[in-house]
C-alpha cells in the first residue's frame, strides 16, 4: 500500500474545488515554498528595493518626485496617493489636453504643467513617472521614461500585447 503522505497528497488532489484545467499561476519557486518543499527566502532589507538598490526614501530630506502623464479619473488617485506620502511630491504633469492639465494641477497643486512627456522629462527629471493614460500609448511613454532613467507605473493593462510587454519589460531591465 502507499504511505501514508502520498494517500494523502491524492486525496488533496481529488478535493480540489477548482475546474478541471485550472492551474495555479504562481511562480515555480513560490508554489514550492508553499508546499513547503523549499526554506523561505530571507527577508529583504527594508532600506532596499526589490531591485537591490537603495531605496529614495531612507534619507528623510530626499524626496521622491513624481510626475503623472495623463490627468483623467485614475491620475486623481495617483495624486492622492502621492500626496499621502511625506516623503513624494507631485512635481509635473502632462495631458494631450493643456486645459485638462491646467486644471488638474490647479485642483491638486503640482507646480509644473507641460505640454507633452518629452518636455516634462527634460525639465523636471523625475524619479517616478505614473502613467495614467489608455494602453495603446503605455509602450511609447514608458521606453521614453525609462531612457530618461525614471521608475514608471503604468495603470493596468500595460500593455495591449505581449509583444509590447516584453519591449517595456527589456526597456526596465537595461535602464
Amino acid at each position: 500500500p502507499p504511505r501514508p503522505d502520498v494517500r494523502r497528497r491524492r486525496r488533496a488532489r481529488r478535493a480540489d474545488p477548482r475546474p478541471a484545467g485550472v492551474r495555479d499561476v504562481r511562480a515555480p519557486a513560490d508554489l514550492a515554498m508553499a508546499r513547503g518543499l523549499t526554506p523561505p527566502r530571507p527577508a529583504a532589507d527594508p532600506r532596499t528595493s526589490s531591485h537591490g538598490g537603495e531605496l529614495m526614501t531612507t534619507d528623510p530630506d530626499r524626496v521622491v518626485r513624481c510626475a503623472l502623464v495623463g490627468t483623467g479619473n485614475v491620475a486623481r488617485l495617483h495624486a492622492e496617493a502621492v500626496a499621502a506620502d511625506p516623503a513624494a511630491r507631485l512635481v509635473a504633469v502632462t495631458d494631450l489636453s493643456a486645459e485638462a492639465a491646467r486644471a488638474f494641477a490647479e485642483t491638486h497643486g503640482v507646480p509644473a504643467v507641460h505640454d507633452d512627456l518629452d518636455a516634462l522629462l527634460t525639465r523636471e527629471h523625475p524619479h517616478v513617472v505614473l502613467i495614467c493614460t489608455p494602453p495603446a500609448v503605455h509602450r511609447e511613454q514608458a521606453l521614453a521614461a525609462f531612457a530618461a532613467g525614471a521608475h514608471v507605473v503604468v495603470e493596468k493593462p500595460p500593455a495591449p500585447s505581449l509583444d509590447e510587454l516584453d519591449d517595456m519589460r527589456r526597456a526596465a531591465d537595461a535602464a
